[in-house]
């Protein structure tokens, strides 16, 4: 439990980061995702999704 809250808190920090610093480029970042094919959206999932099992994995190990 605590590596999954270190894990929530370290992605949440990382995700306000571009909104704090560079929030011109987050909504046009923001406006060209939601206009994106949403095949290409889920293929992008699934590699996050997959990328950051793998990295957990690692992780988990070392830690």
């Amino acid at each position: 439990m605590k590596l999954f809250l270190m894990v929530l808190g370290f992605t949440i920090l990382i995700e306000g980061c571009m909104p704090f610093f560079t929030p011109k480029l987050y909504k046009k970042f923001t406006a060209e995702i939601s206009q994106a094919d949403e095949k290409i959206l889920r293929i992008l999932g699934f590699v996050a999704i997959i990328i950051g099992l793998l990295i957990l994995y690692y992780a988990k190990g070392r830690l």
